[in-house]
């Protein structure tokens, strides 16, 4: 029933039951954790915080999974680019992958070719290299409420995105 209502309350069964089949039963039911009787104190205490410091880490890869773009953040797994924690606009999944690439390499120099090559199978096409201009277009107006951000199309070469 506590899983049914949040999956991330930490679960620890402390049982008598030392049973391998109960232990699994216990486990598959969502349990983070089984602990037989007898234990210390101090091994539960262990047991606690042990869950505590993986339940941390995996909270500051999520939260590592938002980027900041000026006053928009992003989070490319949920493709959702939001402007000062209120206008959200989901994005398609080119739009967020060209977005995230260009991010990853902020102020510097993204080849076409490299775009193209990566997110298109055939993009020896003029189709796909009008597809890319469309995108970028697209990311251009969803980013256009912060003048401080700008993807820069550098003559046969690339595209660049900055920001303050």
């Amino acid at each position: 029933m506590i899983r049914q209502q949040n999956r991330d309350i930490p679960v620890i069964l402390t049982t008598g039951n030392i049973n391998p089949k109960d232990v699994v039963v216990g486990l598959e039911t969502g349990a983070n954790l089984y602990i037989k009787k007898s234990y210390t104190p101090e091994e539960l205490n262990a047991h606690i915080i042990a869950l505590f410091n993986t339940i941390n880490n995996s909270m500051l890869q999520m939260k590592s999974n938002i980027l900041s773009i000026g006053k928009y953040t992003f989070e490319p797994k949920k493709r959702l680019l939001i402007y000062n924690d209120s206008d959200k606009k989901v994005l398609t999944a080119r739009e967020s992958q060209i977005l995230e690439l260009l991010l990853k390499n902020k102020g510097e120099i993204v080849k076409r070719a490299d775009i193209l090559d990566k997110f298109w199978e055939n993009w020896n096409t003029e189709y796909a290299s009008s597809s890319l201009d469309v995108f970028i277009t697209k990311l251009r107006n969803y980013l256009a409420k912060d003048a401080s951000i700008t993807i820069t199309n550098i003559k046969a070469t690339g595209l660049m995105l900055d920001f303050d």
